[in-house]
């Protein structure tokens, strides 16, 4: 009987001793949660989802409406406005936006961090004047305090 109750001390000491090192990997804490169409107005400008173009319905994680520096997303079951404060552009041609152009913006709001990196996968063709749309494939950085998610993104961006 001692032999167990031994075991079992031994035991605990492992596991309570590891529970800070346990608690302390975040990865997975940050819940990401769809927009609702009554979060926002609508209109032009850039919104990202979390599920591919050919998944119904597509699920918006992300959206700056008329291209303004902020933003819109769900985290944690709270509305969240981040400010953009970073933008870099890595375009292939000056002054015309082609399939393979890089983008990462960086948006913040208190403790909140939202970085977009992604790549242009499709521009209107140049004599299409119906189409206004570009779309977008990267990944989402979402980062409060000491916790991070890290997942893939498809975006579009128009009118």
């Amino acid at each position: 009987m001692m032999k167990n109750c031994f075991a079992i001390a031994v035991f605990s000491i492992i596991i309570v001793g590891c529970a800070p090192a346990i608690a302390h990997n975040n990865i997975a804490d940050i819940s990401v949660e769809p927009l609702l169409q009554t979060d926002y107005m609508g209109g032009c400008g850039i919104a990202f989802f979390s599920t591919p173009p050919d998944h119904k319905p597509a699920i918006e994680v992300f959206r700056s409406d008329d291209w303004r520096p902020e933003g819109i997303m769900r985290i944690d079951g709270a509305l969240v406005h981040p400010t953009l404060v970073d933008f870099q552009s890595h375009r292939q041609v000056a002054g015309k936006e082609t399939v393979g152009d890089r983008y990462v913006s960086k948006w913040k709001e208190g403790t909140t961090e939202v970085t977009l990196n992604y790549r242009v996968t499709f521009v209107c063709p140049p004599n299409d004047d119906a189409c206004e749309v570009t779309r977008f494939e990267g990944a989402m950085t979402v980062k409060t305090g000491q916790k991070l998610r890290h997942f893939p993104i498809w975006g579009d961006s128009g009118c």
